[in-house]
């Protein structure tokens, strides 16, 4: 089967076959599990690989002494290899879930019983490498060849169980660009108002994956179709001038490029009520340094919208900082967007080839405190302009500072 030769292109293949080799030596199956399984019949290259076995956890240790007991409970062992981590999950059914996320307990069962508890028909194939052949107990071959994202089993009882499934729908029709099938997005729409059951980081790390996708435009669109992006923005405008805000997703860009995005509008909209934002974004327990880039971003749109209006030396002291660049493209996508001038982009950009990087102050406060101005908020305000000048160009050098700063004493 051509899945083999696929397979064996891998990077982490030979960890992978070292770990099925032990299994299958001593009697226990060894198979490849889920998304590698759906990428490789896609024709895609998986990040990493999953293994299932009959192997009980207990064993799977005995036959790896180096294996990390991560997730015993729920039947998972990880076994560094090669200088690689590979998950080996014994074979399971689950039992009740009762906090919307985890089963309260697992029974070790069959492939086929283990393939029916898994999420989606896409991702509960398996492949034996040893006998090259694919073991599809949910027709996840055929939903495949439809480009059908499609619920295993009952879709209502999947998403019960497991409330963050929902948004995984979301990510893999995005990411593949599936359609999902009539009845799991009935059932997500029913089940939508229980996803505040997921963890909020669980939510972040699904809407991040959403939008460092190339399809993310589409990921927000079903976001909303479903419903979920009420239950996860709650009262913020996100959807205000929506059809823009779309457009806006189109463009590349890095994660807080994406999320200044998502918000341009909403921040505009809220104005000094912006704190609703930095609320949003510790609700969510964003990083602190996200927060920032995406503010600073936002921020830097409306410098940008004033550029030209302030002083020389004030706009090139703005136009050097960590996210110039992407503030740059970012106001450039907006004003293309809105029909709007280019003026400023362009007086920016040319201010920019003014400086390589910012230069260090040639004045200092040990060259004040020399010249025996006393210290005082004067020493601030003569520092701050004379660096303006400095970037202005009409200090040059030391000695053009002195002059200056003592010109400033009388």
């Amino acid at each position: 089967m051509y899945i083999m030769d696929l397979v064996k292109n891998h990077p982490h293949w030979s960890a992978v076959q070292g770990i099925i080799d032990v299994l299958s030596q001593n009697g226990y199956v060894a198979w490849l599990a889920g998304g590698c399984v759906r990428d490789f019949l896609l024709k895609v290259q998986p990040k990493d690989f999953d293994i299932v076995t009959d192997a009980k956890p207990d064993i799977v240790l005995g036959l790896f002494p180096n294996g990390l007991d991560v997730g015993k409970q729920f039947g998972v062992i990880i076994v560094p290899f090669d200088g690689f981590q590979i998950e080996i999950a014994t074979f399971r059914s689950d039992g009740e879930y009762l906090d919307g996320r985890h089963p309260s307990r697992i029974v070790f069962s069959t492939p086929k019983e283990d393939a029916e508890r898994r999420d989606f028909t896409i991702n509960a194939l398996f492949y034996d490498p040893v006998a090259d052949r694919i073991h599809d107990f949910v027709n996840g071959k055929q939903d495949l060849s439809k480009q059908l994202l499609r619920a295993v089993g009952d879709p209502e009882k999947r998403f019960s169980e497991d409330k963050l499934r929902m948004l995984r729908a979301v990510r893999f029709a995005t990411q593949l660009n599936f359609q999902i099938d009539p009845p799991t997005m009935a059932a997500i729409k029913k089940y939508k108002n229980t996803l505040h059951q997921v963890s909020v980081e669980r939510i972040q790390n699904e809407i991040n994956k959403i939008l460092e996708m190339n399809r993310r435009a589409m990921g927000f669109e079903l976001l909303k179709e479903l419903g979920l992006l009420t239950e996860i923005f709650g009262a913020l405008p996100i959807a205000t001038n929506w059809g823009k805000t779309l457009k806006l997703l189109e463009h590349a860009g890095d994660l807080a490029t994406q999320w200044a995005y998502l918000f341009f509008y909403s921040f505009n909209e809220l104005g000094p009520r912006s704190e609703e934002l930095h609320t949003f974004f510790r609700k969510f327990k964003f990083s602190n340094q996200l927060e920032t880039e995406v503010f600073g971003l936002l921020k830097f749109y409306d410098f940008m919208l004033e550029i030209s209006k302030v002083r020389r030396g004030i706009a090139l002291g703005h136009l050097y900082t960590s996210y110039t660049e992407r503030g740059l493209e970012l106001y450039k996508t907006i004003q293309q967007l809105e029909n709007k001038d280019l003026g400023s982009y362009s007086y920016a950009v040319g201010l920019k080839k003014e400086w390589i990087q910012l230069p260090k102050p040639i004045l200092t406060g040990e060259h004040l405190i020399r010249l025996k101005i006393e210290p005082g908020p004067k020493y601030k305000e003569l520092l701050q302009e004379a660096y303006y000048l400095q970037l202005e160009k009409k200090l040059r050098d030391i000695n053009q500072a002195l002059d200056w700063a003592k010109a400033q004493k009388t």
